[in-house]
């Protein structure tokens, strides 16, 4: 599947990747799996998010998506292009 806004995507799912341990018992879900293809991991974000929460998450600023384990998001980002920057 191809997405417009890919390294958008690509970024959160690293920055998902750093930040989230699992239980011992727990298993990791595909999206924070960073053993998995890039593609098998963009698709099951895809799936797991609502329309609402990929509308939102489109945004400069965005809200974290606690249920699975997105922080909230401030930086500049062009999803047409592909464009993410948080930092000066």
């Amino acid at each position: 599947m191809r997405y417009k806004g890919k390294r958008v995507v690509t970024a959160l799912i690293a920055s998902l990747t750093l930040i989230w341990q699992p239980a011992a018992a727990e298993v990791a879900p595909p999206y924070l799996d960073p053993d998995q293809p890039l593609e098998a991991r963009l698709d099951d974000l895809a799936a797991r998010l609502t329309l609402r929460e990929k509308i939102a998450l489109l945004s400069t600023t965005a809200a974290p998506v606690e249920r699975l384990k997105i922080p909230a998001f401030n930086g500049f980002n062009q999803s047409l292009h592909g464009v993410v920057w948080t930092r000066p």
